[in-house]
């Protein structure tokens, strides 16, 4: 096989796999069949829609139902929570109109969510399990802003958790799967079925429909004219695989299924960059190209001479636009070779969205274990804690807690973090999450830090469990 320097290059690492492919065929046909086979296995796979998990879901909301049965009588009496419909459907009776009024009223469905599950799982009652009544009220109300700033956080990061759990932007399952559909069957074919609009220009006989014009749209349409010709049945490219005589028109339901059936899949489950990347190199590895009279033919399979015309001593299929032509001319882009390339490039950046996910998922996890802590604490009356002159002089709870909620404000943004350098926050590469120095927090753990001249309590309004910027 003679490859042209410019059209077709192929280095020491693929040689060595198309030849390690090749070392049980039995001829070209054989080797296309394997080749193709691999084409098919990498794109014939779909992606779920999301990977969010429930428990993320469980820990934000429980941590704003903590959030809200802390909070003052003044903001909780402003929910009914008796029916299973947001009431009152709007905050209007309770601030005026304005910048305000319009911040609560888009808060106002997630407020009532969690005053709704902390009603029904009876938080903060003798009713529930862990989340008893906290009864004495400097306890709830240092309870409450310690919690506070970790549901304020949480809610925060849950809405960048679920992004990057779909695959983020640029690796959504849809956009995967859109894009391996479109390198099987053709641009908006969704199976086999459409190959006739797309890629195949008919299906009365082989030279009708393999023509070397529409080659590359599609692989299916590609595998099909690799392997069956028009002039027997005989088993050219697989002895899993009886061929049509394409002499006559061939019927795609039927040998479609029966020559994916004839590859072996050792694949992954499911849509694998490295395994498209695998079959694509191995695909050009295999190409064939030859000479002919200044114009360089690229072919898959066994031409005769230089024509793929369908015979049984000339079926191939021909890739001559796409990796051939005159000298000095640059071949077009293959479709079904671009659509493979971006549906890679996408499940790519799904796994670093994925894995971006995961670290989130532990933060929320991490700040709602924090807002257990507080609460116990505060239920079990050793969160406030008066001074020996009785002038109820209240210890900050859990100090490193708040402070390290703070750092968690930043997220996975190593920029973000830097910001708040001032306080003591520095970004953990590894876990890839802004947080507090252990040192600073040690020590913080090890104080006995007391707040004076604050009376704990609330305003009239109360408080809420997403901050208002």
């Amino acid at each position: 096989k003679a490859f042209k320097t410019g059209k077709l290059a192929v280095v020491l690492p693929l040689l060595f796999s198309v030849l390690e492919l090749a070392k049980s065929a039995a001829n070209d046909r054989d080797l296309s069949h394997r080749v193709m086979c691999a084409l098919t296995t990498a794109a014939d796979k779909t992606v779920g829609g999301t990977e969010e998990s429930s428990a993320v879901t469980e820990d934000v909301e429980l941590l704003l139902a903590l959030n809200f049965s802390t909070s003052s009588a003044n903001w909780t009496a402003m929910f009914d929570t008796s029916g299973e419909e947001v009431k009152p459907v709007n905050p209007n009776d309770f601030v005026p109109a304005g910048p305000v009024r319009d911040e609560w009223t888009k808060a106002w469905p997630l407020w009532w969510k969690a005053a709704k599950k902390a009603a029904a799982e009876h938080i903060g009652t003798a009713k529930h399990a862990n989340y008893k009544a906290i009864t004495n009220e400097e306890n709830k109300a240092e309870a409450h802003k310690a919690i506070e700033l970790q549901a304020r956080p949480a809610a925060k990061l849950k809405a960048k958790y679920t992004e990057l759990a779909q695959g983020g932007t640029k690796g959504t399952a849809n956009l995967i799967n859109v894009y391996l559909k479109a390198a099987l069957y053709g641009q908006g074919a969704n199976d086999v079925n459409n190959l006739v609009l797309t890629a195949l220009a008919a299906l009365t006989n082989w030279g009708a429909a393999c023509t070397k014009q529409k080659r590359g749209i599609a692989i299916a349409a590609d595998f099909l004219c690799a392997c069956n010709n028009n002039e027997d049945n005989s088993k050219q490219c697989n002895t899993g695989y009886t061929p049509h005589n394409w002499g006559t028109a061939l019927t795609l339901a039927t040998y479609w299924p029966a020559l994916k059936a004839s590859c072996i899949n050792h694949g992954p489950q499911a849509p694998s960059a490295s395994e498209i990347e695998s079959a694509i190199s191995s695909f050009e590895a295999a190409l064939a190209t030859k000479d002919n009279g200044g114009t360089l033919v690229a072919t898959l399979g066994a031409p005769s001479g230089n024509a793929c015309d369908g015979t049984a001593a000339g079926l191939c299929v021909d890739y001559t636009q796409y990796y051939g032509g005159a000298d000095g001319t640059k071949g077009k882009a293959m479709p079904w070779m671009q659509n493979l390339k971006k549906a890679a490039k996408a499940i790519t950046a799904r796994q670093t969205a994925l894995a971006a996910s995961h670290a989130i998922a532990a933060q929320i996890e991490a700040l709602r274990t924090e807002a257990d802590s507080v609460y116990l604490q505060a239920a079990a009356g050793k969160l406030y804690v008066p001074s020996e002159g009785g002038s109820n002089e209240r210890a900050k709870p859990q100090p490193s807690i708040n402070r390290e909620a703070e750092c968690n404000e930043a997220g996975t943004s190593e920029d973000k973090c830097k910001e708040l350098k001032a306080k003591d926050c520095v970004f953990n590469d590894k876990a890839k999450k802004c947080e507090l120095k252990k040192e600073v927090k040690a020590k913080l753990e090890k104080a006995e830090t007391k707040w004076n001249g604050k009376d704990g309590k609330t305003n009239s309004k109360g408080s809420k469990h997403i901050k208002r910027k």
